[in-house]
């Protein structure tokens, strides 16, 4: 077979043909995996998402538990009661405990503080 020949020509033609068409294939096969890696990659991110919410809410039920089986009780619901709303019983006594006042500042009215700046020209018409 002569390089100068009519089918060598040709034979080189379809292979260049075939190597092209095998290149684009490839090209797009790679496209279609990356975009399936990209959704894959997604739904692990959602997953973990969702276990994590899971555990919250499952501990959040745990909690809740807990406090109906505080509640359950009336002893229990008496002193939340107490905790909320002053109520005492029949013949006991409240104290209240109040704290000293911390401002040391004695309040002075306005007439006696002076003014901290001048105020503009056009201020003492909108007195």
């Amino acid at each position: 077979m002569a390089i100068g020949s009519k089918t060598y020509i040709k034979k080189i033609l379809y292979i260049r043909v075939g190597l092209l068409f095998s290149f684009v294939a490839i090209i797009l096969l790679c496209l279609s995996v990356y975009d399936r890696w990209v959704i894959e990659r997604e739904m692990a991110s959602r997953s973990a998402a969702a276990v994590a919410e899971y555990e919250a809410l499952e501990r959040r039920q745990q909690g809740l538990k807990k406090d109906v089986e505080y509640l359950s009780k009336e002893s229990s619901i008496e002193g939340e009661i107490r905790k909320h709303f002053d109520v005492v019983k029949a013949g006991e006594q409240v104290v209240v405990i109040m704290d000293e006042p911390t401002s040391t500042n004695p309040i002075l009215p306005l007439s006696v503080l002076e003014p901290a700046e001048k105020a503009h020209y056009w201020y003492q018409f909108w007195r």
